[in-house]
């Protein structure tokens, strides 16, 4: 990857257009979820965490319009279904796995793309997604685009 940020990460490599509706599984440091403010011109980025890791992370990022923090966990994602085009996990490590492969593929809209720390791709595969590239750390997986979609892009 090619370093954008502090943070090292190049939001090129995510795929991620201007009008994105991402989710982030945790709360990531807030430089990293600065520049993909920042990129999402049209879009929303939403981070799951721990309510102490919810509460710092708004009072740091208070300026951004278009971030939100929720205190929850990857094993119940409050949002409807399909609503997320891009989801992302830079820490892995899931108690449920089975539970958040679930959930991770109820929340991503049909066509949209999870990137995520992941060793085993098994339970996400059973959820209907499709591995599209084993990388050396994150891995790569889209929905396919069949049955229910969620918001069309002009919501």
């Amino acid at each position: 990857m090619n370093p954008a940020n502090e943070d090292g990460i190049d939001w090129e490599d995510y795929e991620v257009r201007a009008d994105e509706r991402v989710l982030l599984l945790t709360v990531p440091p807030s430089g990293l979820v600065a520049a993909l403010s920042r990129r999402l011109e049209r879009g929303i980025v939403v981070a799951l965490g721990e309510r102490e890791a919810v509460h710092s992370a708004r009072r740091a990022l208070r300026e951004y319009r278009n971030v939100m923090f929720h205190p929850g966990t990857p094993t119940e994602i409050p949002f409807e279904d399909g609503f997320f085009t891009r989801i992302i996990d830079f820490s892995g490590g899931w108690h449920e796995p089975e539970r958040v492969a679930g959930e991770i593929a109820r929340a991503l809209a049909p066509g949209g793309k999870a990137y995520l720390r992941v060793a085993d791709s098994g339970a996400l595969v059973e959820a209907g997604l499709v591995e599209s590239g084993p990388g050396a750390e994150i891995r790569a997986f889209d929905k396919p685009v069949t049955g229910a979609s969620g918001p069309s892009e002009g919501d």
